[in-house]
């Protein structure tokens, strides 16, 4: 793509030398300029002028002069070659699409991510709570049926996985868990986004605790971590590791 962004097309008419026509315009590149952008795509190819056309070209050959005395040379001049051209634009497509892939696992990674932030249901904001009691007031004015539902709230002491911070993370992050001091042994396990094994780490404190975790030699991308209590997987949460 490097290449494609220094080429600068021109429109362009032949001067006569070598009795080239001189009539119409053309569309192309300067051969001199493509030779310091890509060399490989100009050669040389002979021409017959007249003595006083030679200019700056290189004289390769003296012609012996004709019947009339007029004298020929042949210079040797520059020339592009257009399906050289071509193999270019096809490695800076093939270039491009390797952009737009990367660009494109990159918002498929963000995308996971904000899935991953907002898998937990956020609670309603006052103003929707405000508003929903004045429409279930209204439906009851008129006339509306209500039902009720009755729940039991009561404690339990359930081993607690959360979310790490920071995440996205670059060098480091930290996750924070909690273990009731009824848990016999557990465990927090790393995972790729192949859901291949990476790591585990068996948790030594009970009660709220942290697990710092240093990320500097891992590889970009999405990874999860389960917390196990006993055997047993409680929860599973995702982290993505972004530089």
């Amino acid at each position: 793509m490097n290449v494609i962004n220094q080429i600068n097309p021109i429109k362009y008419k032949f001067n006569g030398t070598g009795n080239l026509p001189t009539e119409n315009y053309y569309y192309g590149v300067r051969a001199q300029d493509m030779l310091e952008i890509a060399p490989y795509t100009v050669g040389t190819s002979s021409l017959v002028v007249n003595p006083s056309e030679t200019g700056t070209f290189n004289v390769i050959e003296h012609l012996a002069a004709d019947s009339s005395g007029n004298e020929k040379v042949i210079i040797e001049a520059l020339n592009f070659n257009y399906d050289a051209l071509i193999y270019v634009m096809i490695n800076a497509l093939k270039e491009q699409k390797q952009t737009s892939d990367g660009l494109q696992n990159r918002v498929s990674e963000l995308e996971d991510l904000v899935r991953i932030c907002c898998s937990a249901s956020a609670p309603k904001s006052l103003n929707n709570i405000e508003n929903g009691g004045i429409e279930q007031e209204q439906n009851l004015r008129n006339g509306g049926s209500s039902t009720t539902q009755v729940i039991e709230l009561s404690y339990s002491d359930n081993a607690i996985l959360y979310q790490n911070i920071p995440n996205p993370f670059g060098d480091e992050t930290t996750i924070n868990y909690y273990l009731p001091q009824s848990v016999g042994s557990a465990k927090i396990v790393f995972y790729n986004d192949m859901g291949q094994k990476i790591k585990e780490v068996n948790l030594e404190h009970k009660n709220n605790a942290s697990l710092n975790i240093k990320t500097s030699e891992l590889a970009q991308g999405i990874y999860s971590y389960s917390l196990e209590v006993d055997g047993k997987v409680a929860e599973t949460k995702k982290m993505l590791k972004n530089k």
